[in-house]
């Protein structure tokens, strides 16, 4: 179990981090001209609470998930004892399904 944080800590914070980036541009390229060009409100110099937003906006997108791994992990340690281990024997010998990719 410590195996898989591990990897999760080595590979899936990094990629989440700039998968943020990627779609804070996107939006920032979207959403700025069109708040510029349709403002009720013309402003020269952007306000002041940009820093406070983009926290925001990486807590928001980091925070629930790592809110919901402990409980969800805990679940799922505790349904896999509540399985019967004949059940777990007999799906592990069923063969995977092969799969062609065209």
């Amino acid at each position: 179990m410590f195996d898989f944080l591990g990897q999760v800590f080595a590979h899936g914070l990094p990629r989440e981090l700039l998968r943020h980036c990627v779609w804070l541009i996107l939006l920032c390229a979207i959403f700025a001209p069109l708040e510029f060009l349709f403002a009720a409100k013309r402003r020269l110099a952007p306000r002041g609470a940009v820093f406070g937003d983009l926290g925001f906006y990486f807590i928001s997108g980091f925070l629930p998930h790592w809110l919901l791994l402990a409980p969800l992990a805990i679940a799922a340690y505790a349904s896999y004892h509540f399985v019967p281990r004949n059940l777990h024997v007999a799906a592990s010998a069923l063969p995977l399904p092969r799969t062609s990719i065209s």
